[in-house]
């Protein structure tokens, strides 16, 4: 019997909005981040508190992980596409196709990982893959309807950062859009904040995982230099703000 070492499910919920929209236009990250906070604004200043590091990730001891997508304002989101990556493989895990609540589990079993959706309407199983990594460090991307793809890693996006993300600091109270009360966004939680173009408000499309820790910078240039990840040029996170 096979047994897994690590289990990574992500699970998304999404609401699709048009970005071009005068609607989605006046939706700020923080109006994001404070919609889905019970009894008031969120504790977290989207302006000051995010990472200053946050290129890869890793899973943490629990053996299952979620992530739920919040909202995707992008003009494009019928047809965006995210997912991790381990050094050059990119690997989808949601596309504009997804439905809400669709399910995605990561399984890292020895050597490689294996993908498989389930359709949250049937729970019927969609599509399983096992993917070879050297690694079990991944980061986030997003893709984008003209190609256009945008990783946490920021050397990876001529130094321009794309990706911003927050701790939960087990203040706030959130409801991130599953069947489920609000609960506690604890320090094992994160919201991860996506641009997918040039007005850099980080609310194109917005994420919260769970039991994933961002593996710390001294640690991700040890396996630089041992050709593990194979990337280079790291700096620490830069927030754009909309000009």
């Amino acid at each position: 019997m096979k047994q897994f070492s690590k289990i990574l499910m992500l699970l998304i919920v999404a609401v699709f909005l048009t970005a071009g929209s005068a609607a989605a236009d006046e939706i700020s990250l923080q109006d994001v981040l404070d919609n889905i906070t019970y009894g008031g604004s969120s504790s977290i200043d989207t302006e000051k508190d995010y990472l200053g590091y946050d290129a890869y990730w890793t899973q943490t001891a629990s053996a299952t992980s979620s992530a739920t997508m919040i909202i995707e304002l992008a003009g494009n989101a019928n047809v965006n596409s995210f997912g991790i990556y381990y050094g050059d493989l990119l690997i989808t895990l949601f596309s504009g196709s997804a439905n809400a609540g669709d399910v995605a589990t990561i399984s890292q079993i020895g050597n490689g990982v294996l993908i498989s959706t389930i359709d949250s309407q049937t729970k019927a199983l969609v599509s399983s893959h096992f993917y070879n990594v050297s690694s079990d460090i991944f980061g986030f991307f997003l893709t984008t309807v003209n190609g256009a793809t945008y990783y946490s890693d920021d050397s990876k996006n001529n130094g321009i950062d794309y990706m911003l993300a927050f701790q939960g600091n087990g203040k706030d109270q959130v409801d991130a859009n599953v069947d489920v009360t609000y609960g506690t966004w604890t320090t094992s939680e994160y919201i991860l904040a996506f641009e997918d173009g040039t007005d850099f408000d980080y609310q194109d499309l917005v994420v919260m995982v769970e039991s994933v820790q961002p593996v710390p910078e001294p640690a991700t240039m040890l396996l630089l230099g041992s050709g593990l990840v194979g990337l280079a040029g790291f700096g620490r996170k830069r927030f754009l703000k909309k000009g």
